[in-house]
């Protein structure tokens, strides 16, 4: 099952810098008291970048609360399939550090789930985790706490599937 990534359209393309992108609601975080649309927002060097999703943040400049997570969340519904037999896989990347969240909890499984303060590696590259437990019949919720300690800061999240456990 596919899911779409971060700062894509409905049609798959890539969101222009300002647009909103209404896969992925910025939940909680300083200034949110409701849910509200990411913004597609800036790319530069040394930021990571892939056709497959674009970077995201409360606004299109990257500039928000410092020192403070702000959550991006969205729904992934498995359908039918046997929680215990599925896993949820992608790669992404955060401006400052993050952790990845599933139904309101700490992810469990393999991988990065869990970008460190202060690691080289949170931005440039690919992260790669595999949600390995936690998920429950039909619809989940996926999230990604993504901490920026000066600005800019960003979420970018792609290749996102729910695949069969190996």
């Amino acid at each position: 099952i596919p899911i779409k990534g971060t700062g894509l359209a409905a049609n798959g393309a890539l969101l222009a810098q300002g647009e909103t992108d209404a896969h992925w609601m910025i939940t909680s975080g300083p200034g949110i008291t409701s849910p509200q649309p990411a913004v597609s927002s800036f790319v530069s060097s040394p930021y990571i970048r892939t056709p497959q999703a674009g970077w995201v943040w409360v606004n299109s400049s990257g500039r928000a609360g410092i020192e403070q997570y702000y959550e991006f969340s969205r729904d992934v519904d498995i359908g039918t399939a046997d929680p215990s037999s599925v896993m949820l896989t992608g790669d992404w990347a955060a401006d400052n550090f993050g952790e990845v969240y599933l139904n309101g909890a700490p992810a469990t499984g393999t991988g990065r789930l869990v970008l460190p303060r202060g690691d080289v590696k949170n931005l440039p590259a690919a992260n790669a985790f595999a949600i390995t437990s936690g998920l429950r019949p039909g619809v989940n919720t996926l999230s990604f706490r993504v901490t920026d300690t000066g600005a800019p800061g960003g979420l970018l999240a792609w290749n996102l599937r729910v695949v069969p456990k190996r």
